[in-house]
């Protein structure tokens, strides 16, 4: 099936509303509430372990530790860092965190969640960059999307309300269906950490988002291994 329009999400939306003819929402603040229901819809599932829109970013650090993304996220999942010829994973940190900023250019990958922008072209697809839509878009997100839209519009329509949020729940349970859990853990572990002389000095990262892209600070001697 064909990735949903930004015209088919908007009609759909205004559908939810029973305003098919856009009298009481223009389209241009429909525009608006699909934005801010595409993003909150991406965070919340990545944030549960749905992976179906996480894309890798190659980046390469300064020698203050300082990478800098190309590209907004709505999340960023994972940072990686190139190790001989291994990609191991580091973790993550607050800023109350910080010991001593990383001092090696390093090259990373990073694991996130793209920020889609609405597009100003109504023939492109709801979910993606320009004309392509994102490979992970399905239909029953981009339905969650509109219906999330839709209660943002209709916060004052207690009429409606009711029936959008069940509606909403439902697409929601299942989107969330194809969510995965999963975990991993930092290398090198106490068992095998000695064959990995500059792992002593241990390395996590502080990500910043920003509108446009953010940027990823590689940090230092962070703790002991657990």
């Amino acid at each position: 099936m064909a990735a949903l329009t930004l015209a088919q999400a908007r009609t759909l939306t205004s559908a939810f509303l029973d305003d098919p003819n856009n009298v009481r929402w223009a389209v241009a603040v429909v525009d608006v509430a699909l934005q801010q229901a595409l993003s909150a819809c991406l965070n919340e599932y990545g944030s549960e372990g749905g992976d179906d829109f996480d894309e890798e970013f190659a980046i390469t650090t300064t020698t203050a530790g300082l990478g800098t993304l190309t590209v907004p996220l709505v999340l960023l999942r994972a940072v990686q860092v190139l190790t001989g010829t291994v990609y191991y994973p580091i973790v993550s940190q607050n800023r109350s965190q910080r010991v001593v900023n990383d001092t090696v250019a390093r090259d990373l990958k990073c694991l996130g969640i793209r920020e889609y922008t609405i597009s100003a072209t109504s023939s492109d697809p709801l979910v993606g960059v320009a004309a392509a839509a994102a490979p992970g878009t399905w239909a029953a997100f981009e339905r969650w999307v509109c219906l999330e839209a839709a209660l943002v519009l209709a916060v004052q329509d207690n009429d409606q309300r009711a029936g959008l949020i069940a509606n909403a729940e439902r697409t929601k349970a299942t989107v969330m269906k194809k969510a995965n859990t999963y975990t991993s853990r930092p290398l090198p572990d106490p068992e095998n950490a000695l064959i990995y002389a500059s792992w002593w000095r241990r390395l996590g990262y502080i990500f910043t988002p920003g509108q446009t892209g953010g940027t990823v600070q590689v940090i230092s001697d962070v703790g002991r291994w657990i």
